[in-house]
Order: C-alpha cells, then structure tokens, then sequence
C-alpha cells in the first residue's frame, strides 16, 4: 500500500522499520508518545481531542472534546452546525444482537491456563526484568511474551534489541525511577527531572508550568512536593 493510503497507521511504523530493522506492534498514536520527531508521520495528532483554550479548558469546563483516532475514514467530515453534540466520530454498535468476538483481554486466557491446565501464549505481560530484556536495567518493568499453563505465567527472554531502541526505552526506566523518587522523597525537583527527561517535552517553561498546574489539580491525591 501507498504510505498515503493510511497514513496516521503505517508511515511511522515504516520509517521506524527502515532506521531501526524491527516493525513495532503498537499503533502509531501509542508509538508517538515516547519519539520526539514522530509527529512528523501522525497528521492527526493536532486533532486529537482538539478544543480552543479560549474557551476553557476540559478540566474546567466539563466539556470533552472529540476523540479522534486517526484521519482514516474522513473522521472530520461533520456538518459544520450539528443538531446535536457529536460526542463520539465512530458510532458505536448498539442493541444486544451484535455478534460476540473474541476481545483479545489476557484475564481469560491467563485463568485458563492458571486453572484449567491450558497452556496460552500471551503476547505481552509487564514483569520486573529478571534477564527478560537484554540491555536494560535489571528490576525495570518491562513489556515480553509470555506463556501460562499450570505452572505459573512464564516470561519469555526476548532477543536484545538494537542499541537505538534500548535508548529509547532506557530513558523510560530513567523517567519512571526519578517519578519513584520524586514521590518517595516529595522532591519537586526530582518531578522535574523526569518531565524534562520526556522526550515530547520542549520547553523548560512549559514543563514547569504544567508540572505546577497538575500537581495543583491532584493536590488532594500527591504528597506535598518541596
């Protein structure tokens, strides 16, 4: 397929594929988040949940903006004064005759073989690294295939990945341990550090303004930071 026939899916997914060997299995708006140049191949990154701050924010207003996944299917193509509020772009199937699929959930499967004696892959368990993932940090969380039967559920050992990848994944473990730490000593600075580590941020005004603003909204739920 032409990289312009579904853009917002395929053309990160292809450049990341000719720089790096390796195809990625998440969609693109999830690749996104950890990739400071991405944005450069997902065009609806600006539409997404899109509001005018002049109006208020969400979090003030109460009102949610438009989810918008991916411009494939002229999602934007909406009558330009609804009746209606459009609260969703993708209709939802309605009514309790719809055909029951499988959902691709792990608990089932994981209870069946915990229980049952079925022996199930999983394709993606979050455990501590036990020599899991070659190259990073031993005790990091870290996302590897799995099996479950009446054994237990069995992380697989990947293969290592190539040095521009565990960069990548590196700086994570680094943001979540300074978040550890951040929380565990009420370091404000500590906060800091890793939202400045975040690959999406580019401003160090920004990031203070936002690392104030939501720590003021979660004030009842965080430890006090100094």
């Amino acid at each position: 397929a032409h990289w312009l026939a579904e853009w917002d899916e395929i053309a990160l997914s292809r450049m990341l594929m000719r720089t790096y060997g390796l195809y990625p299995s998440p969609g693109a708006n999830h690749i996104v988040e950890y990739i400071r140049w991405a944005g450069d191949f997902l065009a609806s990154d600006k539409v997404q949940f899109f509001y005018d701050p002049n109006d208020g924010h969400p979090w003030e207003t109460g009102k949610i903006p438009t989810w918008i996944y991916s411009l494939q299917g002229n999602p934007t193509q909406v009558p330009l004064y609804p009746e209606k509020d459009i609260n969703l772009v993708f209709e939802l199937g309605k009514g309790d005759n719809r055909e029951i699929k499988f959902s691709r959930e792990y608990a089932i499967p994981i209870i069946e073989g915990l229980s049952c004696g079925a022996h199930n892959s999983i394709d993606a368990v979050n455990v501590p690294n036990n020599n899991f993932m070659p190259g990073i940090e031993q005790g990091a969380i870290v996302e590897v295939p799995a099996i479950v039967n009446e054994n237990g559920l069995l992380p697989q050992k990947a293969e290592r990945l190539p040095e521009g990848v565990l960069a990548i994944l590196r700086t994570q473990v680094s943001i979540n341990q300074l978040l550890i730490e951040a929380f565990a000593e009420n370091s404000k600075n500590k906060l800091l550090q890793a939202i400045l580590l975040e690959p999406t941020v580019n401003s160090y005004n920004n990031a203070v303004s936002c690392m104030n603003e939501m720590i003021a909204l979660q004030k009842e739920y965080l430890p006090e930071l100094k």
